[in-house]
């Protein structure tokens, strides 16, 4: 896992450096000559970003992006990877060129890690790659991803011929895909009205249940919480608030102890009173990694109101 420090924030542009070989620049950092990709909070390349080199990945996001990327430019022929969880697991997806709204597919505020790739095909320059063999993989791509299939032969041949002679790109092939009525009718029974996935609705409960309980969760507990969110649209945050609740909590967090001697709730505790100090606001579920830092590395309050004052948030709220 990669341990990310904050450098600066300025004009909406992250800057991090990244203590491992892989690192996550800003655009000016990419030489012209470079391959790489740019990625975005915001639709048409809006909002905060950060980029990675061609050949680098990145575990986990830089603080205050994971899941929250919502367009992507790339340089110089790059392809990107995004997967759902972090450590690239879970659901991926690949596009061989810009994507400016995320909206547009089924991974908009959907990514914890990535894999950047240079153009293994001999597409360079900026120029989308519309080889016969490209187009193929893509439309390929595309049907799993957004009709659960692979494609017939006249869709095949009908997308390949829009890449290649059109020069649409992968995300325009999805887009057109999701217009379809087989997309609508299958999506109808998969996901809920705020446009959430019963997929992301799962990936949702089961972060949840290790996180918070440490365990898998048990069937019953998969289709409650995954129907309060499908059905009543509750959030991540509302989910760990309920699991709190349980009495399998209340039990786990009294008898668990570390090796320094503290509890769980009482690191829940500090880090709770921290977050009220530094950022006027309750913790959200991000906060679990400074509850750790309580628990294993003996951080205090102090240690906790000193790293919330790094944050982007923070620097945000006092300018």
């Amino acid at each position: 896992m990669l341990c990310h420090r904050l450098i600066s924030v300025a004009s909406g542009l992250i800057f991090v450096f990244a203590s491992a070989a892989t690192a996550q620049l800003s655009r000016q950092d990419l030489e012209p000559r470079d391959d790489g990709a740019c990625f975005y909070q915001n639709p048409n390349y809006g909002g905060s970003s950060f980029c990675v080199r061609a050949g680098e990945t990145l575990e986990s996001m830089p603080r205050g992006m994971n899941d929250r990327v919502s367009s992507i430019r790339t340089f110089g022929g790059s392809a990107v990877t995004l997967y759902q969880d972090v450590s690239f697991g879970g659901p991926s997806v690949r596009f061989d060129g810009d994507v400016p709204d995320l909206r547009q597919t089924d991974w908009n505020d959907r990514v914890s890690s990535i894999r950047v790739q240079a153009d293994t095909y001999g597409n360079r320059g900026g120029y989308y790659n519309r080889s016969a063999r490209n187009a193929t993989q893509i439309v390929r791509r595309a049907y799993r991803d957004v009709l659960g299939r692979e494609p017939d032969a006249e869709g095949l041949r009908y997308y390949r011929s829009q890449i290649i002679d059109e020069g649409w790109t992968e995300a325009q092939v999805r887009s057109d895909m999701r217009r379809s009525d087989e997309y609508k009718t299958r999506s109808s029974d998969e996901t809920s009205a705020s446009g959430t996935t019963r997929a992301r609705a799962e990936s949702i409960v089961r972060r949840a249940y290790r996180d918070v309980l440490g365990r898998e969760p048990d069937a019953e507990g998969l289709r409650y919480y995954r129907s309060q969110i499908i059905d009543e649209g509750w959030t991540e945050a509302q989910v760990r608030r309920d699991m709190r609740r349980s009495d399998e909590f209340k039990v786990r967090t009294s008898d668990e102890t570390s090796s320094i001697g503290m509890t769980r709730a009482r690191a829940q505790t500090i880090v709770r009173s921290a977050y009220r100090t530094v950022l006027n606001r309750e913790p959200d579920p991000a906060s679990e990694s400074y509850v750790e830092h309580v628990l294993r590395d003996g951080w205090s309050r102090v240690d906790v109101e000193r790293d919330l004052r790094r944050s982007v948030e923070y620097q945000n709220r006092v300018r």
